[in-house]
């Protein structure tokens, strides 16, 4: 299954592509799956890493070969809010009930949650009251078998938009026009 892994990612991922990693990245010998991963690695830290972020940061090895890999992660952390082409958004491994820019658009990237949260899979939203609407989705491997490109994201979340509330949907469109352009 590892191996079958590495093969997927390293056909979709090029070696100077970034790639945002949700967590989970291994249960033990981060260093070899760090390693044996194209791309330049940032890494938000899943309940399943199981080591802590110093470790990761590189501040001490508790592997031989997790040196090598953490010197591979360009950054190490446990939330990750951004904007990427004009998009804000909000990385994490856990599934997240706010954050910043929640009823205007941004989005909310996560893992964890192995594809049982029907509002976080491409074509669905909350059908929840107002203060649980938000832009979800479940990057998680369980779920699309491969590395997202940000292109294929934008795409699932705009249409994913189109099935949100006039009014939500209002807001969200201003807030992408002023970013976006």
């Amino acid at each position: 299954m590892n191996d079958d892994i590495v093969e997927t990612w390293n056909k979709t991922v090029g070696k100077k592509d970034e790639v945002r990693i949700l967590g989970d990245l291994a249960f033990k010998r981060h260093g070899r799956w760090a390693n044996a991963l194209n791309g330049k690695k940032f890494l938000i830290v899943g309940n399943h890493d199981g080591m802590n972020l110093d470790a990761l940061a590189g501040l001490q090895a508790v592997e031989p070969s997790t040196l090598k890999a953490v010197q591979q992660f360009r950054r190490v952390v446990s939330l990750h809010e951004t904007v990427h082409k004009g998009q804000k958004m909000a990385l994490s491994h856990y599934w997240l009930g706010t954050w910043d820019g929640v009823h205007s658009g941004a989005w909310n990237l996560h893992g964890h949650v192995h594809g049982r949260r029907p509002a976080s899979l491409p074509g669905k939203v909350s059908d929840g009251k107002r203060h649980e609407r938000g832009l979800w989705l479940d990057c998680g491997w369980d779920v699309h078998k491969r590395p997202l490109a940000f292109e294929e994201i934008d795409k699932i979340m705009g249409d994913k938009l189109l099935l949100m509330p006039e009014g939500f949907r209002n807001r969200a469109y201003e807030n992408m026009a002023k970013y976006r352009g």
